[in-house]
C-alpha cells in the first residue's frame, strides 16, 4: 500500500516517516568524527593562521576569512532587467494603493 485513503504514506512505503537516508547518516558520522577531532584551541589556531596569511596578502585566505565573517556578497542585478524589475515594483505599489483606503491599510 503506497498511500492511505486520507493521503498519508502507507505502511511499507519507503518514503514514509522513519525511513532514513543512508548517505545522510554517513555524512553525519563523518561530520561527528571531524568535530570530535578538532578542539576549540585547534580551531582558534587555524583561524589565526588564516588571518595572518590574509594580512600577508594571500587573497584566497583573505576571501575565506571575509566570507566567513561577513558572508558572500549579494549577486549584482542584471542591468538588462533593471527596467523591468522597477516597472514591476511600481505596478505592485500602484495595485496596493488602489486596494488600500489611502492610509496604506487594505
Amino acid at each position: 500500500m503506497e498511500r492511505t485513503p486520507d493521503g498519508k504514506f502507507g505502511e511499507g512505503n519507503k518514503a514514509a516517516v522513519g525511513h532514513l537516508n543512508a548517505y545522510a547518516r554517513q555524512v553525519a558520522r563523518l561530520r561527528q568524527a571531524v568535530l570530535s577531532s578538532v578542539t576549540e584551541d585547534d580551531l582558534r589556531q587555524i583561524v589565526q593562521a588564516m588571518v595572518a596569511k590574509a594580512k600577508e596578502g594571500d587573497m584566497m585566505a583573505a576571501r575565506e576569512v571575509l566570507t566567513r565573517i561577513i558572508g558572500k556578497p549579494p549577486e549584482s542585478p542584471d542591468p538588462d532587467s533593471l527596467d523591468n524589475a522597477e516597472r514591476r515594483l511600481l505596478d505592485e505599489k500602484f495595485i496596493f494603493t488602489l486596494r488600500s483606503d489611502g492610509n496604506g491599510k487594505p
